[in-house]
């Protein structure tokens, strides 16, 4: 009997209200629960399309039985598979044992992996043997064209005579919501019996959907079998209904197979699902406090004791952290926060965008709770936003004020025979007096004093209103130059003393509970992706340390800096990725070479030609540092951040009088009237002032890229004039002279940036750091521990000693190996 057209019609109607299988399994008798060949993306994907197996996250475990009625009897089938994501894509095993009505058992064994080339291409390979034969391999992919649109192809069976070919495109009019599927299997006749078919061959296709309610899924699919074939064409139709917790599922199936043949049997089945993966739960969590261990820059404390994590997982730096907090505002299930600060080293603008968190939680009616071991003016400045502060009984808050030092080699450098001689445009362009005097000018005095003034007044300000006191209070307390932990208590800087293993008990007092536990990985604890395509991305360039043409490369004593060839190439990265729909500088560097900050500079003019640009700075974005952030859009800067110094100077050195001593005479000749002074003598009047032009030419080019940059609707070149000179200036006194646009974090950035890339405020985006530098992809800590095996990363010893001895060993590495050449580089500003 055939089956009419008008019924097979009705059929494939019918299934696109729900979720349905698709075509069934060739080789696993069990049915699975999502069997588009475009669309699957979870364990099963080993069974319908390898290439699936690159979505996989974490661990996954599933397992599945079917039965199949056939008049008295019955064909079973009982399945399972695990699949393990790792930094090089995710591997997957699988067995199936099939019991028919009659006959043995059998069973048939699969391995596969899958790897996600990018946000758009999948490709995964699998091997199937059945009773231990010759295996035989599929090979698929996915290409996921749009958020929207999404093909898929398998070449199934390859190595048999039972090879096919199976091609799918899935469509999502209503986003994750609904899926729908057309999938089509195209088997060859047999060489030998090429008369089985009527076109060279069978076709099988299939019309499937899926509705998901939040944790919830439905769904029906049917297909035509054994069309193009000699034989009667008929129809199997499925359903299903499938429940999802966090990392627990199960799907149950029926349906109908032989639909059109004068024998139609009935199909049952069930699968389950445990994975590390959360996906969206029919019972939303709830209750949740997060647990965040920070130290250093803000990044999470590294401590995992999982092998694995250690060798593969890169370890959450402060952007992320600063993110999770952000993300934890939004978050309904999330009621808490406690911060353990563990060491860390922020400078007030660093230490603003995470007391701007705690603020955010609070105001979202989260609570926040801090532990200190110990603590200094920052540590207890940025506690004070949280709800309790908890310290340590042995330990203390060193509260006791803000300080800077100048340091002056000049006499230093006298005595062993060096002389430094500097050309300048800008009268606070003080930088090079470093090597050049032995005491602070009035000018550099006065910005000294203006930046101690601004650190001095938030310090107080926020500890007063955080800890609930007067300033005249919390002024009183910082004189004491200290505070041991019961003064601590007694001064009302912190809430209660208590060893690390007592916050528990404080934590759940805060909460109202009995007991309470907090969640450490979630990090690692990302909800399942469904998007295709990827989301829309924001791209975060980094222009960290000081600024050097070429590659970052860094010095003896300095970090690696940033390289103009490293930052252009993330910036034209960015521009042209039609991926990224918004740039973020994120720049926290004194700056450095001018013609490498020009560089830059322009290749962020350009990028803002195509995306928004908004450039966030962080503790210090000053001279070449804010030369590149006056190409943004829109600069945000914390209160106290440091910024301006829109000078140019050139440093020299003469270690003539050195040389002589040392019994080393030199003969110099020359062609041409200017070569330029070197180690082996002083500069003629000649070279100073052609050093002098130079000088002011290159200030000329950084008034006029500001201007370009800022517009003159915002800052002419002669209100310009007026507040360079080389003069530093905190976020808020930048902020009254229209050198930055607003006060804000990172995380305020972030949000600017969606917002010019006209994306909604729930929109998912994802945020990728665009550094330009040739990094060894997916090695995480390994790459670490490699560059520590070859010695590559710089001595913290070392660098203290310079710091001793220079101030500033970046500024000294840079200025000694400029020859003259114009700098845009901040004189050594620390604020401590």
């Amino acid at each position: 009997m055939r089956a009419s057209p008008g019924l097979l019609l009705s059929l494939l109607l019918l299934a696109l209200p729900g979720l349905a299988q698709g075509l069934a399994d060739p080789r696993s008798g069990a049915q699975l629960p999502n069997q588009q060949a475009a669309a699957v993306d979870d364990a099963t994907a080993l069974f319908v399309n390898p290439a699936g197996l690159g979505a996989v996250g974490g661990f996954e475990l599933g397992a599945g039985y079917s039965n199949r009625f056939l008049g008295l009897g019955a064909d079973q089938a009982v399945d399972g598979v695990v699949a393990i994501a790792g930094p090089l894509g995710t591997l997957a095993a699988g067995a199936t044992t099939f019991y028919p009505a009659s006959g043995a058992s059998r069973l048939l064994t699969s391995l596969g992996g899958g790897l996600q080339l990018d946000d758009n291409i999948l490709v995964g390979v699998a091997m199937h043997s059945l009773d231990g034969a010759i295996p035989t391999w599929d090979l698929g992919t996915q290409l996921r064209l749009h958020r929207a649109v999404a093909l898929g192809a398998v070449g199934e069976g390859l190595g048999s005579t039972a090879s096919s070919v199976r091609v799918g495109l899935s469509l999502r009019p209503l986003d994750e919501l609904l899926t729908l599927g057309i999938d089509a299997r195209f088997k060859p006749a047999p060489f030998d019996d090429p008369g089985q078919a009527i076109v060279g061959g069978t076709f099988t296709p299939g019309l499937m959907a899926r509705l998901r309610l939040g944790g919830v899924v439905i769904g029906a699919g049917a297909e035509l079998q054994n069309l193009g074939g000699l034989g009667p064409v008929s129809a199997t139709a499925t359903a299903l209904l499938q429940f999802d917790l966090d990392r627990v599922g199960v799907a149950l199936q029926g349906g109908a197979v032989g639909i059109g043949e004068d024998v139609t049997s009935s199909l049952v089945g069930v699968r389950g699902r445990l994975s590390t993966t959360r996906w969206t739960s029919i019972l939303p969590p709830s209750g949740r406090w997060l647990e965040l261990r920070l130290a250093g820059d803000g990044g999470v404390v590294d401590d995992s004791e999982n092998l694995w994590e250690a060798l593969f997982s890169e370890t959450p730096n402060a952007l992320q952290v600063l993110a999770a907090l952000d993300n934890a505002v939004e978050d309904e299930s999330v009621e808490g926060v406690l911060l353990r600060f563990e060491g860390l080293q922020l400078g007030f603008g660093a230490a603003a965008e995470l007391r701007a968190a705690i603020t955010r939680l609070r105001g979202a009616g989260k609570k926040v709770a801090v532990y200190l071991v110990a603590g200094e003016d920052i540590d207890a400045w940025v506690a004070s936003a949280a709800d309790k502060v908890w310290l340590a009984p042995s330990g203390g808050l060193a509260v006791d004020g803000v300080r800077a030092r100048m340091v002056y080699l000049a006499d230093t450098l006298g005595r062993l025979g060096i002389t430094a001689e500097a050309v300048s445009a800008g009268r606070y362009k003080s930088a090079p007096r470093t090597f050049t005097h032995s005491e602070p000018s009035a000018e550099e005095l006065e910005v000294e004093a203006a930046l101690l003034d601004g650190a001095y007044d938030a310090l107080v300000a926020g500890l007063a209103e955080g800890r609930g006191q007067t300033p005249e209070q919390i002024k009183a307390t910082i004189d004491l130059g200290g505070l041991s932990a019961p003064e601590a208590l007694e001064r009302g800087l912190v809430d209660a003393l208590a060893y690390p293993d007592e916050v528990g008990g404080l934590l759940a007092e805060l909460a109202g509970r009995e007991s309470l536990r907090t969640e450490l990985r979630l990090f690692d604890d990302e909800p399942k992706i469904d998007r295709w395509a990827g989301s829309p991305r924001i791209a975060v360039v980094p222009v960290i340390g000081t600024i050097q043409m070429g590659r970052a490369r860094g010095g003896l004593f300095s970090d690696d800096g940033a390289g103009a060839d490293d930052v252009v190439d993330a910036i034209n990265k960015a521009a042209a990725d039609d991926s990224v729909v918004a740039i973020v500088l994120r720049i926290d560097s004194p700056g450095g070479d001018a013609l490498a900050s020009d560089l830059i500079w322009r290749a962020a003019m350009l990028a803002r030609d195509k995306k928004p640009v908004i450039a966030s700075m962080g503790d210090v974005a000053a001279s070449g540092g804010y030369y590149i952030a006056s190409a943004a859009h829109h600069i945000l800067a914390a209160e106290n951040t440091i910024t301006g110094s829109i000078g140019v100077f050139g440093l020299l050195f003469n270690a003539e009088g050195l040389i002589s001593d040392l019994g080393v005479r030199s003969v110099e000749q020359k062609r041409g009237a200017l070569p330029g002074p070197d180690l082996f003598r002083g500069t003629t009047d000649e070279e100073r002032a052609r050093l002098q032009q130079s000088v002011d030419a290159t200030y000329e080019r950084f008034l006029d890229a500001v201007v370009a940059g800022r517009g003159e609707d915002k800052l002419t070149k002669d209100a310009l004039r007026v507040i360079a000179e080389g003069r530093v200036w905190t976020g808020a006194q930048a902020l009254e002279r229209k050198l930055v646009d607003g006060e804000g974090t990172i995380i305020d950035a972030l949000r600017l940036a969606r917002e010019r890339a006209g994306l909604a405020g729930n929109e998912e985006i994802t945020l990728s750091v665009f550094s330009g530098k040739n990094d060894l992809p997916l090695l995480g800590a390994l790459g670490g521990a490699v560059s520590t095996a070859l010695g590559l990363p710089r001595a913290e010893s070392l660098k203290a000693a310079a710091t001793l001895l220079f101030g500033d060993p970046a500024m000294a590495e840079l200025a000694t190996s400029s020859s003259g050449k114009p700098l845009v580089l901040a004189p050594a500003v620390s604020v401590e």
